[in-house]
């Protein structure tokens, strides 16, 4: 496809240089930080509910992009030849567009795959069925959207034998566009279910909706039970179309060696799928799968070898920390080249630029391309990347090495896991990336470093909703600096720091220089407010391009004396005490500052900031506005004083939510960030971002008149059942929280504490709880058992919680 050919589907002008207007697109983009250079890309300019795609078209440009879509002709202005772009009347419809072209040169089956649970399960799974015999595309992971699925669709090449996309939907007249760029010609659909259920009429609306994706369809696939719910809504339409409705007719039986059997009926027929698990929904999935793959024409031997070879799947990225400064990006439970150029961009979002990049890369079986022609394109995708090391580890990655601009070969985990290379790493980012069935997380075992059981996760995901949520609250042009101080409460810095930076956060803030300078080393170049330093850490912040906070006459003039023989000094934020009564200038610091300023020029100021004490509470609602007018007051005598421009900063997060007037230049998120809703809005607008887990270690049987714990202050009445659990008051889990003033959870079920929690052991009451067992997961909070009810067990709040979170607790950051 070409520009002039899309303009042709979608209307619009070209402009710029006519010889590019018939340049066949290779690449397309929608996000100019995945910009891999090296390949004629087409960059889409769209519009978000936050972000114009126009402001980055000179960016890409300057990263070598010379193709473009955009809405307006003044996306372009500044921008140097060479260049071409179709000025669109809508860009998405252009990008859906040139996908649906794409998509019809090929004429192998495609599959298209709806409803609301389990289908990204069931696109994984068929693709893995399909893997071991044919070269197959399929969505990346959950790209099921208006954008997800053009860009899905985009991956089909010629040597692919059978294409998987992925269908999701959350309004009203969605799956339309969907379906004319997909046009499946066979149709799965897994189950409905409540998600989106607000934004229909009816649940009957919805499955309408979903099932417009089939009407192109010559088969589809559906359970009898949903069958049945629908069937008055399919047939009237449907007259031609072959339905294969599916049931249990056996339930799950053990075979033994971790396999089960299940019988099922469908087309007149009973079938007997050997499966290597038992749960309903996996089952479910599995079976959907299996009548696809049959339904494509497959053998039942096939099947049967190729569902013996399932795994569960990880339907996520996790970043582990390692030995030795190495950070790692576990990605081991599929591997094929689309899923690589995924998990590379995420990747390269993330890991520092000063520190080496490193991939370990399994081979990539059934691609459909000849091996050298595959790890040609593989290695193509690693420089475009920067990647420095490749190492391969499989027979046919090793014999094809060479192509790699720095590659070391193994022919298997055991030769790698026994080599000294493993060993070798330090301070650099490892993304692996191998299937499950070479068993790559023993890799990432090997890598991990050694804790406890005991781990917080934190959702990047939910992260990223969090900051999209409260710029949804900012004014147009307000800035937003970002709280990554104590570790961002407590849920990684450096690593929380990459995401921010990688999503445009104008600035970030920390406590101490320490805490800066660590950032610093990790990549992270974008401006860094300190907020406590003194003197002597002026030298420090200076070398390291850090932007101290100031706060009286004293430290002003300490950093006057620190800059006399810098030719260029960061910036300095001047804090003002407003009735925090806590640091900052008074108004009777107003003379000595205007003497300072208006007579030394070598004094730059970023900004002038003060803290509110209580924003999030409405019955101080009178102090908040007196503080508000209070800055305006200070700051304007700041203004008078010198004809610098500077920012001016006040709200925090609940301030960001209750007082809109008082935006100024920029706002501070600090624990809106992180999941905690302080200004109680219903429904919470938040999503929890850190869920801490343990284990129990071990289970016994206490009988009546013993004694639990420290003290022999417990002293049980009834025979009991206690776990101990790997988590105490030196892992952040508050002595406070023992007997019984706090609960955790196993599976469903709510288990107090009892007894005193020890340094680095509680023990639980699991009386209630029949089939727990050593092993188990423990849940202290997560989505349901919230923070606030631990913080309020405490009698603390969650900040507290949060940052006494002890580092030797496993962080993992999970993208999903």
């Amino acid at each position: 496809m070409t520009l002039a050919q899309l303009a042709t589907l979608c209307g619009g002008n070209l402009i710029g240089d006519p010889a590019l207007f018939q340049t066949e697109i290779e690449d397309i983009c929608i996000d100019s930080r995945t910009v891999l250079q090296g390949s004629v890309t087409c960059f889409f300019a769209l519009d978000g509910k936050r972000r114009n795609g126009q402001q980055y078209v000179q960016e890409c440009h300057q990263k070598g992009v010379q193709l473009f879509v955009v809405p307006t002709e003044s996306s372009l202005d500044g921008l140097s030849h060479p260049f071409a772009a179709l000025v669109a009347p809508n860009v998405q419809l252009a990008l859906q567009a040139l996908a649906s072209a794409h998509r019809h040169q090929f004429h192998y089956p495609v599959v298209g795959i709806t409803g609301s649970n389990g289908k990204t399960i069931v696109k994984e799974w068929l693709g893995q069925m399909l893997a071991l015999f044919i070269p197959v595309v399929k969505s990346p992971r959950s790209f099921n959207s208006q954008l997800g699925v053009p860009l899905s669709l985009w991956r089909m090449k010629s040597y692919h034998m059978v294409a998987i996309i992925e269908a999701g939907i959350s309004q009203p007249g969605e799956m339309s566009a969907l379906a004319n760029m997909v046009e499946p010609t066979l149709g799965i659909f897994t189950r409905l279910g409540a998600q989106h259920d607000e934004s229909f009429e009816s649940r009957i609306a919805k499955f309408e909706e979903k099932w417009k994706l089939y009407q192109s369809a010559s088969t589809v696939i559906i359970p009898k039970d949903e069958y049945d719910k629908w069937q008055a809504i399919i047939k009237p339409s449907e007259a031609e179309k072959q339905i294969l409705v599916w049931q249990i007719s056996h339930p799950v039986t053990l075979l033994g060696e971790g396999l089960f059997s299940v019988g099922v009926d469908f087309a007149s027929k009973s079938y007997s799928f050997v499966l290597p698990f038992s749960d309903s929904a996996s089952v479910d999935n599995a079976i959907s799968a299996a009548i696809a793959f049959l339904a494509l024409g497959f053998a039942e031997e096939q099947l049967a070898t190729a569902l013996r070879q399932l795994r569960p799947i990880g339907m996520r990225l996790e970043w582990k920390v390692g030995h030795s400064g190495v950070h790692i990006l576990d990605d081991t439970w599929t591997n094929d080249i689309d899923g690589l150029s995924v998990a590379l961009q995420q990747f390269a979002g993330y890991a520092g630029p000063a520190y080496q990049r490193i991939l370990i890369l399994s081979d990539i079986l059934q691609s459909g391309l000849e091996a050298s022609q595959l790890y040609t394109q593989v290695a193509a995708i690693c420089l475009q990347s920067k990647i420095n090391t490749v190492i391969g580890i499989g027979t046919s990655i090793s014999a094809h090495i060479a192509l790699f601009a720095n590659g070391l070969a193994f022919p298997s985990v055991e030769a790698f896991l026994t080599s000294s290379t493993i060993s070798s790493f330090r301070d650099c980012y490892i993304l692996v990336k191998g299937s499950r069935t070479q068993r790559f997380e023993r890799i990432v075992n090997r890598l991990e470093k050694s804790n406890h059981g005991t781990r917080l996760e934190i959702s990047m995901n939910a992260l990223v909703s969090n900051l999209n949520y409260h710029k949804s609250l900012i004014k147009p042009k307000v800035r937003l600096m970002v709280m990554v101080k104590a570790s961002a409460y407590g849920s990684g810095s450096f690593e929380v720091a990459s995401l921010l930076q990688f999503h445009r956060v104008d600035y970030l803030s920390v406590a101490y220089p320490d805490e800066g300078v660590e950032l610093r080393r990790h990549g992270i170049t974008i401006p860094i407010m300190v907020m406590n330093s003194q003197a002597n850490h002026y030298e420090q912040l200076i070398r390291h391009g850090l932007e101290p906070v100031i706060f009286d006459i004293a430290g002003l003039q300490s950093w006057l004396a620190a800059i006399e023989d810098q030719a260029q000094a960061p910036k300095i934020h001047l804090e003002f005490d407003t009735g925090m009564n806590r640091l900052g200038f008074e108004e009777a610091d107003m003379p000595a500052i205007r003497q300072l300023l208006t007579t030394r020029s070598a004094i730059k100021i970023a900004s002038v900031f003060s803290h509110l004490s209580a924003a999030e509470d409405p019955a101080a609602d009178a102090h908040t506005v007196s503080q508000i007018a209070r800055f305006r007051r200070l700051s304007g005598f700041v203004a008078d004083c010198t004809q610098q421009p500077f920012l001016m900063h006040l709200l925090n997060t609940a301030g960001i939510a209750r007082f809109p007037e008082a935006q100024f230049d920029m706002v501070r998120l600090g624990i809106g960030l992180y999941g905690v809703e302080v200004t109680n809005v219903k429904p919470n607008p938040l999503e929890t971002v850190g869920r801490l887990k343990t284990s129990i270690s071990q289970i016994r049987i206490v009988e009546p008149g013993e004694t639990i714990g420290y003290g022999c202050k417990t002293v049980v009445l009834t025979r009991k059942r206690i776990a101990t659990i790997s988590i105490g008051y030196a892992d952040g889990f508050a002595r406070a929280l023992g007997n019984g003033r706090s609960h955790v959870r196993i599976a469903d079920a709510l288990c107090p504490t009892i007894g005193n929690v020890c340094m680095d052991m509680t023990m639980i009451d699991i009386s209630a709880v029949d089939n727990a067992a050593q092993g188990d997961e423990v849940v202290i909070f997560d989505d349901t058992l919230r923070i606030e009810t631990m913080a309020e067990a405490a009698g603390t709040i969650a900040y507290e919680i949060l940052t006494r979170i002890s580092q030797r607790v496993k962080r993992i950051f999970i993208s999903e």
